[in-house]
Formats: structure tokens, C-alpha cells, sequence
């Protein structure tokens, strides 16, 4: 699965409001190694749901950031 479709169908499954656990099995992939892949590709969780850096509001305090 290339990157692209990998990231739409992670964004697509999290919408639905799957865990990033179920996800990760989803996509035959270790939980660790996809948060590495969506840190790499530009997203940050913000209270348990990964988000585009981009969109994360600038008033967001470190604290609600999960890394």
C-alpha cells in the first residue's frame, strides 16, 4: 500500500471513530510504526485524534499534545 493510500484510508477509519488499535491491524501494520508513519507525514494527536500539524490551533497548550 503506498503512503497516500495508506494516510486516506488511516483518516478515513478514524472518522468513523475506530481506535488507532483497530486501525493498525487494519492496515497490517504495529501500532508503534503507525504513529511513526503519521508523525513523518505531518500529524500530531490532539486528545486521542491525529491531526494535520497545519490545523492544530496555536492557543492548543503543549499538554493537550500527545506525542
Amino acid at each position: 500500500m503506498m503512503d497516500k493510500q495508506k494516510l486516506d484510508k488511516f483518516l478515513k477509519l478514524q472518522n468513523k471513530g475506530i481506535s488507532i488499535d483497530e486501525i493498525a491491524t487494519q492496515l497490517d501494520s504495529d501500532i508503534k510504526a503507525l504513529r511513526r508513519f503519521l508523525n513523518k507525514n505531518g500529524y500530531k494527536s490532539v486528545k486521542g485524534k491525529y491531526v494535520k500539524k497545519d490545523d492544530i490551533p496555536v492557543n492548543d497548550s503543549k499538554q493537550d499534545v500527545k506525542q
